[in-house]
């Protein structure tokens, strides 16, 4: 394989990358949106007021590749001073049912599509 063929297959691929990276990016905010009014009652010992179960349940019920999202980037969790702990026990607090086996499964699903699609690409010589 010429470079230039070469250049023009590594820029696709960190393209596509980015994309997918700047999607999980959106999905994570989308839901840190959502539970960013409950985020003071999760660094705090009282329980949270009614509203803010009510958001967390409906999350858990409804959307939960939202609450996934956030789980899988810990990092930016970090950066508003959050991490999977506390969101879990406000969950815990609120009575709410979180199935850590659906985070489990979406992560898994998610990385063999990405294994697929990158022995895809990489079988095009």
């Amino acid at each position: 394989m010429d470079i230039g063929r070469y250049l023009g297959v590594v820029t696709v691929i960190v393209i596509l990358y980015s994309v997918k990276a700047t999607a999980q990016f959106g999905e994570v905010m989308r839901c840190v949106e959502k539970v960013m009014p409950c985020r003071p009652y999760m660094h705090s010992e009282s329980p949270p007021p009614s509203w803010c179960c009510d958001t967390m349940k409906e999350i858990i019920e409804n959307d939960m590749t939202c609450l996934c999202a956030a789980f899988n980037h810990p990092d930016m969790l970090r950066y508003i001073d959050l991490t999977k702990e506390n969101a879990l026990n406000v969950l815990k607090s609120c009575g709410a049912n979180y199935d850590g086996s659906l985070c489990t499964s979406t992560t898994s699903r998610d990385s063999s599509s990405t294994a697929s699609s990158g022995s895809t690409s990489s079988g095009m010589h």
